[in-house]
């Protein structure tokens, strides 16, 4: 499979810390079921990885929600 990369990274910024952060709080306070992250590294490299998806539709609707968004802003 094709690996996508970017011409350049983006700077690490605090609100990727933030963000992660974030979301582990709600996990150990037990408010989420199950996690889908997509990132990039420093390199340009593309990287996924999810949890156990007890509601596979629910969490496949929150990425559609999610690339909407980043469309509607970035693109």
């Amino acid at each position: 499979m094709a690996e996508l990369r970017v011409i350049t990274a983006e700077p690490v910024t605090a609100d990727t810390v933030v963000v992660l952060e974030t979301m582990l709080e709600r996990a150990r306070k037990g408010e989420l079921s199950s996690v889908a992250i997509a990132a990039v590294t420093r390199d340009g490299a593309a990287t996924t990885t999810w949890s156990a998806l007890p509601s596979a539709p629910a969490i496949l609707g929150a990425l559609q929600i999610l690339s909407a968004r980043i469309i509607a802003r970035f693109v």
